[in-house]
């Protein structure tokens, strides 16, 4: 395991990014996408199923997703917004809100 400094923290897992200024673990940052699916999802924008089948995905590999036992890259959540009502543009910026919120409880 490599480390980083930061200029105000400690040394940290590599596996960290650094929103504000304050490290974001793997985990919370997974936990922030999956609160952004669900809130697509309560907007109707994101249904597991019928997005699985419309962006050729595994609707199992998405349920699992949003019980927080898959995580999702990058690609998948572009092609995710390929096929709803949100662009990816709108999703990593609500993941970024997301991730300012998390770091702002601290």
């Amino acid at each position: 395991m490599r480390t980083l400094k930061h200029e105000k923290t400690a040394v940290i897992d590599d596996r960290a990014l650094f929103v504000a200024g304050r490290a974001v673990s793997e985990k919370q940052f997974n936990e922030c996408v999956v609160h952004v699916l669900r809130h697509l999802a309560a907007r109707g924008d994101f249904n597991p199923t019928k997005t699985a089948e419309s962006a050729g995905l595994d609707a199992s590999f998405l349920r699992r997703v949003m019980q927080k036992k898959r995580t999702i890259g990058l690609f998948t959540l572009f092609r995710i917004a390929s096929v709803s009502s949100s662009t990816a543009q709108d999703i990593v910026g609500l993941i970024a809100e997301e991730l300012r919120k998390e770091v702002a409880k601290r």
